[in-house]
């Protein structure tokens, strides 16, 4: 499992990881929903849901209607940019590097690439043309083993952090990728690890941490 992110009207979107049993083939099956986002509608009265009329698969033999994006190996920090509906992505990798994500607003049907694809390293042959690159990737060697979104900042108590996506990885290093994708390094939290970012109503952010608890994102 992957993470949640609401359109006003209560679309739902789901991240699902590949389910590791496959190494990342059932990420490129679209018969199954794995390794992909989803977009549904949960119903509030009874169970189940429903599946939006405009989902770029739906009524394609074979293709689960549910799918949003495809290709992806662990979309663990998920997040949608209330301001723009743009969906943003930290897509943990696999044995070389880590991937930042992003899904323009309205923009179904996307393939990110992976299981052929590990951030921007080829592991395997034969892809297709037309995949999405990521926004951002790094080597596990270069920064940590585990990309940790992060969401849009909308604060008002950082003003030169406004509409940058804010991340981290697990070992403790930040990161805002702002105007342009021009991504910069923020800070160094140490000892980590890092887990996970929420967003508050006014758009200010909190850390969260596996041993020190929760910190909130000031200026320096």
């Amino acid at each position: 499992g992957g993470g949640l992110a609401f359109e006003p009207d209560g679309t739902m979107y789901l991240a699902l990881g590949d389910g590791g049993a496959s190494d990342g083939l059932d990420a490129q099956d679209f018969g199954k929903l794995l390794g992909a986002v989803l977009r549904i509608v949960p119903n509030p009265d009874a169970d189940g849901y429903t599946v939006p009329a405009d989902n770029p698969f739906v009524n394609q033999p074979g293709i689960r209607p549910e799918l949003w994006a495809k290709g992806l190996r662990n979309p663990w920090g998920f997040c949608r940019d209330d301001a723009t509906g743009d969906l943003w992505l930290s897509d943990v990798g696999n044995r070389t590097m880590e991937e930042i994500d992003r899904i323009p607003a309205g923009q179904g049907g996307l393939n990110f690439g992976w299981y052929w694809i590990e951030g921007s390293f080829v592991r395997v042959g034969g892809a297709p043309d037309g995949l999405t690159p990521p926004v951002f990737t790094y080597r596990h060697d270069d920064i940590g083993l585990a990309a940790i979104g992060g969401c849009v900042y909308r604060g008002t108590s950082i003003p030169a952090l406004r509409g940058a996506y804010v991340f981290a990885d697990l070992a403790g290093r930040f990161f805002a990728i702002g105007a342009g994708d021009v991504t910069v390094e923020l800070t160094r939290l140490d000892p980590s690890p890092i887990t996970g970012f929420v967003t508050l109503p006014d758009g200010e952010m909190l850390v969260l941490t596996l041993y020190q608890g929760v910190f909130r994102l000031l200026p320096a």
